[in-house]
């Protein structure tokens, strides 16, 4: 919640934006998340069983491989959220070993198996989100910003919109207010999302128009337009480039249909505007007039 209502200078005036760039952001963070994981346990996207309301859960072997390679990610998230939030906000990462027996319910047992486990998961979940960036570990990173005053530029100063980030370019549609490139991120993709239709991961960078400056995680974004604009991206899917594709774009009309080849996410990006009045409402503004 801090996250997506943190207020500066310049949010007001962009609430609407913001507040819909920054809700669909905490979707990239838990997505990307849970890519990397995937990746760095080399697991398939079926290992992943849910992402939802800011939470993943993902099956994967209980080994010392995995432990350790767990443990690498989740260094890896806290400097990201060290160097770009500055320890503001994180993801905490709940590990815990689970049999088949956890899955089976078992005749006269007071509760599932499977909920109790959930259970225990979640009184572990606590335990990291009270933990966040586990800074008093011996292999922690420093929490003091040694050079936070150094990276302010005298004439953009801090950024308009989080109120506590180094300014580092101007606000759309401003000549005196800058902002950090997350904040712009935020900005943009609140209004990418009401026009365009495809959202894109990858480890590299695609290029063009739509893409967020910061890369999550090591992975880059992109949003494009429909098929017939944009292309398929089918040679950047087969080569390994592309990593995941969503379609939430709107069907045509009420008898289109909604899959159109890609892989859906429902995302509440939908804008009303004016267009032409309804019978029963030409009357309404009679009396202003024509401006």
């Amino acid at each position: 919640q801090d996250f997506i209502f943190a207020t500066g200078g310049e949010t007001q005036r962009r609430a609407a934006k913001l507040l819909r760039g920054r809700s669909f952001y905490i979707a990239l963070l838990t997505e990307c998340a849970a890519l990397r994981i995937l990746e760095a346990l080399a697991l398939p996207p079926t290992s992943q069983v849910t992402n939802a309301a800011g939470k993943f859960l993902i099956v994967a072997p209980n080994t010392e491989q995995t432990r350790v390679r767990l443990a690498q990610v989740q260094r890896d998230f806290d400097q990201w959220f060290l160097e770009h939030a500055y320890g503001q906000s994180g993801i905490g990462l709940a590990s815990l070993p689970a049999s088949c027996n956890d899955f089976l319910t078992r005749p006269g047992a007071n509760e599932p198996p499977f909920r109790d486990l959930m259970r225990r998961l979640f009184e572990t979940l606590e335990t990291a989100k009270s933990r966040r960036l586990d800074l008093c570990a011996p292999a922690a990173p420093a929490p003091i910003f040694a050079d936070y005053l150094d990276r302010f530029e005298p004439e953009k100063g801090v950024c308009a919109i989080d109120g506590r980030s180094p300014a580092t370019e101007p606000l759309p549609g401003t000549d005196e207010q800058y902002a950090c490139a997350l904040s712009l991120d935020q900005i943009e993709i609140g209004g990418l999302l009401t026009r365009k239709s495809r959202v894109l991961i990858a480890p590299q960078r695609l290029g063009g128009d739509g893409s967020l400056q910061v890369p999550i995680f090591g992975y880059h974004i992109k949003f494009t337009g429909a098929e017939e604009q944009s292309g398929r991206f089918g040679d950047a899917a087969r080569s390994g480039e592309l990593r995941r594709a969503w379609d939430f774009g709107l069907p045509e009309d009420g008898d289109a249909p909604i899959f159109r080849g890609y892989a859906r996410r429902y995302i509440d990006a939908y804008v009303p505007a004016f267009g032409e009045p309804s019978s029963w409402e030409l009357d309404r503004y009679a009396r202003l007039d024509a401006d």
